[in-house]
């Protein structure tokens, strides 16, 4: 056999046992299930943090111009063009604020058809629209005219607006009231046909 094998080019060699696939790989293996853990967790934990956040409600329109109105005020020194945009600023708000609360749409409406619907019974006292219309007058002549003004007058005319936006919007709730109230007696007194009806 030796004698067999004397003409090859090298001698026999011992066999080598290589390692399996899976010996070899593992630690990869492992690394790769770790990071998907890893990750699983926290993908569950966003989950988990995401709905118990409490997501706040949307501020309604009015509300929202409201709160504007009571944050608004006059820089000082107020002066030149600082006048002039503080007026119309508080002019288009109060125009914003009469179109959220009827059914008048204020901010596309000229001076002269303002006046017209301010005055209509259904909106507000007499009195109190020829002082809103008053206030809307001055405030373009402000604006545009570049009639001369004073930090005591925008104070006095933001809180006259104050004034008006809280009482439209007592009317507002009044209104809301009365007409649900109504519905209630409309439907009890259907109910009550409809019972009478019925006994007969």
């Amino acid at each position: 056999m030796s004698q067999q094998l004397n003409h090859l080019p090298h001698p026999i060699r011992p066999i080598v046992h290589y390692e399996s696939s899976l010996a070899i790989y593992w630690p990869y293996a492992l690394a790769a299930l770790l990071i998907l853990l890893f990750v699983a967790l926290i993908f569950f934990w966003w989950r988990k943090k995401r709905r118990s956040l409490v997501i706040p409600p949307k501020e309604a329109l009015i509300d929202r111009l409201n709160r504007e109105l009571n944050e608004l005020s006059p820089t000082i020194p107020f002066e030149g063009k600082a006048c002039e945009d503080y007026f119309y600023r508080l002019s288009l708000l109060f125009r914003q604020i009469i179109e959220e609360v009827s059914e008048i749409s204020a901010t596309d409406l000229t001076l002269k058809e303002l006046k017209v619907a301010l005055v209509s019974p259904s909106f507000t006292e007499r009195s109190k629209a020829h002082e809103m219309m008053s206030f809307f007058e001055r405030a373009d002549m402000i604006k545009f005219a570049k009639v001369e003004t004073s930090l005591e007058e925008a104070k006095l005319s933001t809180k006259n607006v104050r004034y008006w936006t809280r009482c439209l919007l007592a009317n507002q709730l009044a209104s809301a009231q009365i007409g649900e109230s109504s519905e209630n007696t409309m439907k009890n007194s259907k109910g009550f046909k409809k019972e009478v009806s019925h006994q007969l």
